[in-house]
C-alpha cells in the first residue's frame, strides 16, 4: 500500500507499523501463544504475547483487555483518501469513472458484454464483478447466492484531548481489535479522534442505524471508561461480504474468461481489495508470468444451502457467536 502511493504520489495517513489483537477475556491468551509460535515460524516475523502489563505500558489499559498478541505488520489508513488517491491514478493512466451510474442489465450479444446504465450503454470484451457486499442478484444471479452480506459499523468521538486520552493509559496509534468472533475494532486517528467499529446487525434501516449507534456509544463507555459520555460525532456503517468458504475469490466466472470476480474480503477489503485488482488486472493482461493469486482463491464460489434463507442463517451466527465470545 506504501509503495503504491508512494508510486502514484499520494498521502493516506499511513500510521504506525503493527496491529494488536486483545484478549477480551483471561483465557483468550493461551491460544495466543499458540498463534504467535506458529505466526512467528511461518512468516519469519516475530509475533509476540503481551501481559495485561505490558499492554497496558505499550498501548492502553482497561476492563477488557486483558494481554493482546502483537503482530508486526499491517497499519491503519485514511480509506477515503486512498479510495481518492487510486480514482486520481486510474484517471491519469487513462481509465474512465462514470459515477453513481448502476447497471441495470446485462447480456453477452455477439461475443461482447454489454451493460446497461441510466445514462448509456457499455460494451466490453471482459467484465469485473467487484461489487462485494452489493452484489445483486439480477445482475449476477450464479454469484449471488454465494455471497452472505454482513453490516459492520463505525462511530468515531470528537477529538480527545492529552489529558483525556492519558486517563485511559492510551499511548498507541496501531489498529487494534480483540478476541471477539464478532469483534470490535478501534484506533486512535491522527486528529486526535477516536475510531470504534462493530460487526453485526441485521437492520439496515435509519431506525436500526439509531440503535446500533447507541449501543456502539454505550459500548465503547464500558470499554474505555475514561471516556463514558465523550460526544461521538459520526457514525456510518455499510456491508462487508463473507463467502461459504471463508476465503475472499479472485479470478474468472466463467469457462471463456470474459468475466472475473474479486470480493468476498471478510471485512479486510482495504488493503485487499487494492492487492486484488492488481492481481485481477495482470491475469486479464495474461501473458508469462506466473499467476500471484493463492490457489484457494482462484476457486469457483459454493451457494450457500437455500441461499434465501442467508438472513436467518446469519441471525443463528450472530446469537451463537454472542455466547461463545462471553463465556469464561
Amino acid at each position: 500500500m506504501r509503495d503504491l502511493a508512494r508510486t502514484e504520489g499520494f498521502e493516506a495517513d499511513f500510521q504506525e507499523d503493527g496491529e494488536l489483537c486483545v484478549a477480551h477475556r483471561p483465557n483468550r491468551l493461551a491460544g495466543f501463544r499458540e498463534e504467535a509460535e506458529a505466526m512467528t515460524r511461518l512468516s519469519g516475523r516475530r509475533h509476540e504475547v503481551w501481559s495485561r502489563e505490558e499492554l497496558a505500558e505499550r498501548a492502553y489499559r482497561g476492563p477488557e483487555a486483558h494481554g493482546a498478541l502483537f503482530m508486526p505488520v499491517g497499519f491503519g489508513l485514511h480509506p477515503l483518501k486512498l479510495a481518492r488517491g487510486l480514482a486520481r491514478a486510474a484517471l491519469r493512466h487513462g481509465a474512465v469513472i462514470h459515477g453513481a451510474t448502476p447497471v441495470l442489465s446485462w447480456a453477452r450479444e455477439g461475443g461482447r458484454q454489454r451493460l446497461t446504465t441510466p445514462r448509456g450503454t457499455v460494451a466490453a470484451g471482459r467484465v469485473v464483478i467487484a461489487t462485494n457486499g452489493f452484489t445483486r442478484a439480477r445482475l449476477a444471479p450464479d454469484l449471488e447466492p454465494c455471497l452472505m452480506p454482513a453490516l459492520s459499523n463505525i462511530v468515531t468521538t470528537r477529538p480527545l484531548t492529552a489529558e483525556e486520552r492519558a486517563a485511559q493509559g492510551w499511548s498507541t496509534r496501531r489498529i487494534v481489535y480483540d478476541s471477539r468472533r464478532l469483534l470490535f475494532y478501534f484506533r486512535m486517528l491522527p486528529d486526535g479522534r477516536f475510531l470504534f467499529g462493530s460487526r453485526g446487525g441485521l437492520d439496515a434501516s435509519p431506525e436500526g442505524a439509531r440503535h446500533m449507534r447507541a449501543w456502539m456509544t454505550r459500548r465503547l463507555g464500558e470499554m474505555f471508561p475514561a471516556w463514558r459520555g465523550v460526544e461521538t460525532t459520526h457514525f456510518w456503517r455499510g456491508l462487508i461480504c463473507l463467502s461459504r468458504r471463508l476465503v475472499p475469490h479472485v479470478g474468472r466466472l466463467d469457462h471463456d474468461g470474459d468475466v472475473w470476480c474479486a470480493l468476498a474480503y471478510h471485512g479486510s477489503g482495504v488493503a485487499l481489495a487494492t492487492w486484488a485488482g492488481r492481481a485481477v488486472a495482470g491475469e486479464m493482461l495474461g501473458g508469462a508470468r506466473r499467476s500471484i493469486i493463492p490457489l484457494a482463491m482462484t476457486e469457483r464460489p459454493t451457494r450457500f444451502p437455500l441461499p434465501a434463507f442467508r438472513r436467518a442463517y446469519l441471525r443463528a451466527a450472530y446469537w451463537g457467536y454472542t455466547v461463545l465470545d462471553e463465556r469464561l
